[in-house]
């Protein structure tokens, strides 16, 4: 998978089921929640690369809140050791 075929698949030129599940997933969770953020990432055995592509709905700051919340907090547990005590 080249560059251009990710571009294709990220910007919705090109149908992609997988995108497509992501999407409907999105949109099922949120019939339950104000906001929805869904990252995604597979390896690509035949290209040796990854390929990743992400979703959300709902009020961008909190979204947004939610991801820095998340970053801190595994930054946090990353840098005391104490991953398997939390």
């Amino acid at each position: 998978m080249t560059d251009d075929d990710i571009e294709k698949i990220l910007n919705g030129s090109e149908s992609n089921s997988d995108i497509d599940l992501i999407k409907n997933a999105c949109t099922e969770l949120m019939k339950k929640f104000d906001t929805v953020q869904i990252f995604c990432s597979r390896h690509e055995v035949d290209t040796g690369g990854t390929v990743n592509c992400h979703t959300g709905q709902g009020n961008f700051f909190a979204r947004y809140g939610h991801v820095k919340q998340w970053v801190l907090k595994e930054e946090t547990i990353r840098d005391c050791g104490c991953g398997d005590k939390l």
